[in-house]
Order: structure tokens, then C-alpha cells, then sequence
């Protein structure tokens, strides 16, 4: 049994949401923790089943060292091969028991209940409805539906790590009984919306952002597999090690594969996938007078958020996560309603990029010359990375690949990446979100499109849907938002070309 060598960045983003936990803190409690996953014939013999169960094996294997894989019935024991395939693709050092012994929690999926002593959480889905509960089993339905049995595995694993590290998180109970559409978010409602489940035909979707939430997008799209359409992928980046921490999509043969490569390989549906590497608004150079109607945004800064609204398009939907909070946002009439560049319009003064990168390497005093470097997009020689080195904590021989590099590529890859956390507490400010909070809201961003393209909300909405799966969930779960008075969407030019860009409809 061995943490996984991408660990650094898991490090991070436990401590992120840990009270008080340092590095070697949280590395003792994994190493001692496994993490038990039952499952029955049911579970492997639904696509729901099989969808939230893989989906659970996925995640675990990027957070747990230890996995008990425990399965209740003679189909599931066959099942297990292909678990075992998905877990060693991640952490090939990783640690499979068979039986639930040894497990500090315990997730079950399916109709057969468990007892080994230890906390557990029962998950399920129907269509639309994610189904949790303490108790009693909740069955997996055989729809071609994945975005609720997605969305349960994230939930169940949520409820794992509230578990396990219950004495470092504030109000980290267990889920009661959960019957939530991802229709209307209704945790209180007696009858959850579900509607029938029909193969979405998805028209020209564009997806900005191929990162942690855009790997949960493919991962839920590329599961229907009668589903038609074409999904443009747009994403400058290569696959790095530190990110095998929360892409769902990642195996450690995907390192240096283009991301969006990447996510267009092993398609399974009919949609037309069509990668672009690409930063969006090179992408939207290259589409000249050409409209874009629908965009799926995952993208990781408010300024490549604002750059998406700033091209007008016709319908956006958002998804963000936070240290604690994930959320997703629906734009469907510019000028009429809150926008996303309303969202992230800038309050007060901000700091600098150069300001940001001072404190984020411990050097504050030296923003200037950090200025200096991004301005003139000037290499960091020896002295620098001595100074970075001695300011962070991190060695010298691990920096030393970035001599003749950009600052912004060292960031990138240092404080991004997670190599400053072994120096000890700092100021972070880069979010660095847990695997299933970044998954799950990818899974709900790809459900939003299709609740959308079919229609399936039947009364308006309010524009955020956010919510902290730290936490059990809540019962409301909506939030409006109003306009930005000082906003492009106010602005009655911007309104024009809008109206004028859409007028004759979705083409």
C-alpha cells in the first residue's frame, strides 16, 4: 500500500477544507483508513448501478490508499476485475482488500444491506433522483439516465470523508434520507420530480474548459451512449501529474496527453466530438461571423469566465467550485437577467497578477521586481529559484527543471500543483477542490445542458443552484442573483449585437 504519486495535490486540498490538519496529519489518517465499497448483482446489472459504482471506485482511487472492494453476490464478484482495473489505473500501488473488515466506512450500492460495525452510507438512484440514506438500501434503476448515479457516488464519498475526518470539519454529519431531483433541488419535496428519461439530441454544445469540472462534463456525456449531437472541447493544456489528483477522466498513461485529446478518446456515444487546443478566445477567432448558441463553462478564472460572456453567446451554463462550495449557474437571456459576467463583475480593488504571485511563493516584499518578469516575460535564472526555494520551503532540485522558465509556468506548476504545501501553512489562494466536489459539479453542469435542451423545467428557476456536500444537504438550495448595474448586459450596445447576433433562433 503506497499514497499515490500525484499525493501532494490531495494533501492540498484536504488541508483546505481540514481545520487545523497538516500534511503528515492527513497522510496518517489515509494510510490508516480504508475505505469499503459494497455492491450487489443489482448494482452490476443496471447502468445506473454499474455508473455509480465505477464512478465511486474512480474517485476513491484518487483519495484512499486502502479500498475494500466488497462484493455481495456472484455477478458482482465478476464485476470486481474491471473495479480492480479502474483502481490500479489510477494508483497502481494501491491496496485492494476483499472483504469489509478492515473498513473505517463502508458506501453500498444496491438492495443488499450490510453490517460490519462500521459507518456507512446506502446510495441509489432513479432517473433524475439521487437517493441517499443511513439505514436502508436504496436501489439503482436501469435508465439510461447517469447523471443522478454520478451524482450519488460524489454524494456517498462526501459522506465517507465527513466520516473519517469528522473531528477536523464543523457540522460533518451524515446524510439522513435524501430523495433529490436534480430537476427542481428539492430536498423537502415528497414526490421528487423525476421525469421519463429521453436520449437527449444535444445539437452544437461547446464545452470551455477541460480541467477537473469539464473531465466530470465527459465523464456523464460520454455515458449516454445513444446520445446525439456535437460537443466542441476547447482547452490549451497538457495532462500533468498532479492533476490525476481530481480528472476523472485520467489514468496514469494519460500524463502528457493534450486534455482535450484526451477527453475525445474512448467515446462511446454518437455524439460528434470535435477537439480544439485551444485558449477560447483564440477559438473564437478562429469561428469569425459563426454563432455560438450553447457553452458549457468550466474554466477556472473569473477573467476566462467574463472572456466567455464578453463572445455573446446565446445560452451559458456555468460551474464553479470553492474550498467548501460548488456550484452551477444558468444564463439564458442577456440583458434580461443576471449575466455570467455579473457574477464576477470586480468589487473594489483587486489585487494584481503580480501581487498575487508575491504572496502566493512568500515574497511580498518583492512584487515589483515579480512585475518586472511577467512584463518583459523574463526566464527565472539561478538566483531566483534560490530565493523561491529558500521563500518556500520547497528544495532546489525541485525547481531546477523550471530555470529559463516563465514565473507564470513555474506557478503553474508549483503553487497550482501543490509542491509548496510540504513547505508548511501559507497563505493559499489557489483552490485546489476535492476529487467528488469537482466531479459532481461537472455531472451536474452536463445534466443542467440536457435539462435544458429537453425542456424538463416546467417554471423558471433562480439563476445559482450552490450547495456544501461537507455538509448534509440542505432543503434550498437556489440563490438569485441580480443584474451588475455596471455590467456589459446593461449596456444597451452590447444588448443590440446580442439581439441581432440570436434573432432568427438556434441554427
Amino acid at each position: 500500500m503506497a499514497l499515490p504519486n500525484f499525493y501532494t495535490k490531495v494533501a492540498l486540498s484536504a488541508a483546505q477544507v481540514l481545520r487545523n490538519a497538516t500534511y503528515d496529519q492527513i497522510s496518517s489518517r489515509l494510510l490508516g483508513t480504508a475505505l469499503g465499497i459494497a455492491f450487489d448483482d443489482e448494482a452490476v446489472k443496471t447502468r445506473e448501478g454499474r455508473i455509480a459504482v465505477e464512478t465511486v471506485v474512480n474517485l476513491a482511487s484518487r483519495l484512499f490508499p486502502s479500498i475494500c472492494l466488497v462484493a455481495l453476490e456472484g455477478r458482482a464478484v465478476e464485476y470486481s476485475t474491471r473495479l480492480l482495473e479502474i483502481a490500479r489505473g489510477i494508483n497502481p500501488e494501491i491496496e485492494i482488500e476483499v472483504g469489509m473488515q478492515k473498513a473505517a466506512f463502508t458506501i453500498v450500492l444496491g438492495r443488499t444491506p450490510v453490517e460490519n460495525g462500521a459507518p456507512r452510507i446506502y446510495m441509489g438512484s432513479d432517473g433524475w433522483v439521487v437517493r441517499l440514506s443511513a439505514d436502508r438500501p436504496q436501489g439503482c434503476k436501469d435508465s439510461g439516465n447517469p447523471f443522478a448515479a454520478g451524482a450519488c457516488a460524489c454524494f456517498g464519498l462526501a459522506n465517507a470523508f465527513r466520516s473519517i475526518f469528522a473531528q477536523e470539519l464543523d457540522g460533518a454529519e451524515l446524510d439522513g434520507d435524501v430523495a433529490l431531483s436534480l430537476i427542481d433541488f428539492n430536498g423537502a419535496a415528497q414526490e421528487p420530480l423525476n421525469p421519463a428519461w429521453k436520449v437527449p439530441s444535444l445539437g452544437e454544445v461547446h464545452l470551455a474548459g477541460v480541467g477537473a469540472i469539464g473531465s466530470g462534463v465527459i465523464w456523464a456525456l460520454r455515458s449516454i451512449t445513444e446520445a446525439k449531437g456535437r460537443l466542441v472541447l476547447i482547452d490549451h493544456e497538457d495532462i500533468e501529474l498532479s492533476n490525476l489528483q481530481r480528472y476523472i477522466i485520467t489514468r496514469q498513461d494519460s500524463i502528457e496527453q493534450g486534455k482535450v485529446q484526451l477527453a475525445a478518446a474512448h467515446w462511446e456515444s454518437d455524439i460528434e466530438v470535435v477537439p480544439c487546443k485551444l485558449r477560447w478566445e483564440d477559438y473564437v477567432q478562429t469561428r469569425h461571423k459563426d454563432v455560438v448558441n450553447r457553452v458549457l463553462v468550466a474554466l477556472d478564472s473569473p477573467e476566462a469566465r467574463c472572456a466567455v460572456q464578453a463572445a455573446l453567446p446565446r445560452r451559458i451554463i456555468n460551474a464553479w467550485t470553492g474550498h467548501s462550495f460548488l456550484g452551477i449557474s444558468r444564463h439564458f437571456s442577456f440583458g434580461e437577467e443576471a449575466c455570467l459576467m455579473c457574477l464576477y463583475f470586480p468589487e473594489g480593488k483587486t489585487k494584481n497578477e503580480d501581487e498575487i504571485i508575491a504572496e502566493e511563493l512568500r515574497m511580498p516584499e518583492r512584487f515589483r521586481e515579480i512585475r518586472d518578469l511577467l512584463y518583459r516575460n523574463l526566464p527565472l535564472n539561478r538566483p531566483w529559484l534560490e530565493r523561491i526555494a529558500s521563500s518556500t520551503g520547497v528544495s532546489i532540485g525541485d525547481l531546477e527543471q523550471f530555470e529559463n522558465k516563465s514565473i507564470r509556468e513555474l506557478r503553474a506548476k508549483v503553487v497550482c500543483g501543490g509542491i509548496t504545501f510540504k513547505a508548511g501553512p501559507s497563505n493559499q489562494i489557489i483552490d485546489v477542490p476535492l476529487a467528488f466536489q469537482s466531479t459532481l459539479a461537472g455531472i451536474l453542469l452536463a445534466g443542467e445542458l440536457v435539462i435544458d435542451v429537453q425542456s424538463l423545467r416546467t417554471t423558471p428557476t433562480r439563476t445559482i443552484t450552490q450547495l456544501n456536500i461537507l455538509k448534509p444537504i440542505p432543503s434550498e438550495l437556489f440563490e438569485a442573483r441580480p443584474k451588475h448595474a455596471a455590467c456589459i448586459c446593461c449596456d444597451p450596445i452590447y444588448k443590440e449585437i446580442y439581439n441581432d447576433t440570436h434573432s432568427s433562433g438556434f441554427r
